[in-house]
């Protein structure tokens, strides 16, 4: 088969599985730009941050939209050369159907690998990004203060005297379980996670309400996490 029809055969299936892409992809980018638009909460996101979080939002969808892109430009460009009678006169010069197939066979090895890199790796990315940048909208200043602060999470409030530099904590007091388990420390170092809130408490103790009684323990170094609720998950 000649380049000429190679080309010919590429141009009518790759043309039309992008424009697709771009259609639906476009269609899905106005619609998260208008909903983190107008949410009270992203509205505050800082102008550098609109591009990143847009396309984090969006790569997980190219899983899906490829290969449904992809049917639809096959299916448009087998049409289009059909009408325009080069299946006739690649026939006539003696290519066989396989030798037509082959160009879009090939797109179709390319779309594939993209779509699986996409669901495989690019998805991850995506959800990982969006909701790293949407918990430090939503969750809680963790700004130096001198004063007492509190956060709540589902199934339990931290508390301490005062945040310093680098996320220290002075003073602490964890309760969670419903008051079934107390845990007190001098200091302690809280980060802001991946959807979750990361304490670590130092030399402290915890306080446990048993059905039988009452249990404390000491504790040189104590890791947990509070979840924190997002508005885009």
């Amino acid at each position: 088969m000649s380049l000429r029809l190679i080309t010919m055969v590429v141009r009518a299936t790759l043309a039309p599985t992008l424009l697709a892409s771009g259609v639906v992809l476009g269609l899905a980018a106005i619609g998260v730009a208008t909903r983190l638009a107008t949410d009270p909460l992203t509205r505050s996101l800082p102008p550098g941050q609109w591009p990143w979080l847009l396309i984090a939002l969006l790569v997980p969808l190219l899983s899906a939209v490829l290969p449904l892109a992809l049917f639809a430009g096959t299916v448009a460009g087998v049409a289009r050369l059909e009408s325009d009678g080069a299946v006739d006169a690649a026939r006539a010069l003696g290519a066989r159907p396989l030798q037509l197939a082959g160009p879009t066979v090939a797109i179709g090895l390319i779309v594939g690998a993209a779509a699986w890199a996409a669901g495989a790796y690019g998805e991850p990315w995506g959800r990982h990004r969006a909701r790293h940048t949407l918990a430090q909208l939503s969750g809680p200043d963790l700004r130096p203060r001198q004063g007492p602060l509190l956060f709540q999470a589902d199934g339990a409030v931290l508390g301490a005297a005062g945040l310093e530099e680098g996320g220290v904590l002075r003073d602490v007091l964890l309760w969670r379980d419903g008051g079934d388990e107390i845990v007190v420390a001098p200091r302690g170092r809280v980060t802001l996670g991946d959807g979750t809130l990361e304490i670590e408490l130092l030399d402290g103790e915890t306080h446990l309400r048993l059905l039988d009684g009452y249990a404390r323990a000491r504790f040189g170094s104590l890791r947990t996490a509070l979840p924190i609720r997002l508005v885009f998950a």
